[in-house]
């Protein structure tokens, strides 16, 4: 996780957050997409968004591709945040676990505090 930062709001009433990821592939044909990163906090979790394209404060997206060993992906992944997500100011955890046959590891790491204000 590199930034976290805000983007216009797709509904009244809720937020938008991007976070800029970066995936580095110690395996050949890893598959890197958007959908396998999630916002998690105080047993509530939220997927991330589905856009063609971001606005311009959320650009460059994550795209989806498949990386080989030592090859590296980077982009934003967005989440739409609704009202009292976080409501006991509890820690937000980002979480990514790729698809992948057989398994893979899931990696944490911890918003910084008031970033999704």
């Amino acid at each position: 996780m590199d930034d976290v930062r805000p983007c216009p709001p797709a509904a009244a009433g809720t937020s938008r957050v991007g976070v800029a990821v970066r995936v580095s592939s110690k395996i050949d044909e890893l598959l890197v997409a958007p959908r396998d990163f999630k916002l998690e906090t105080g047993g509530v979790i939220l997927e991330s968004a589905i856009l063609q394209k971001g606005p311009a404060a959320c650009a460059p997206l994550l795209a989806p591709k498949s990386l080989r060993a030592g090859k590296t992906a980077e982009g934003v992944v967005v989440f739409d945040i609704p009202p009292g997500f976080n409501a006991e100011q509890k820690p937000v955890r980002l979480a990514y676990q790729p698809t992948r046959w057989g398994g893979a590891r899931r990696v944490e790491a911890v918003l910084p505090p008031g970033s999704l204000q």
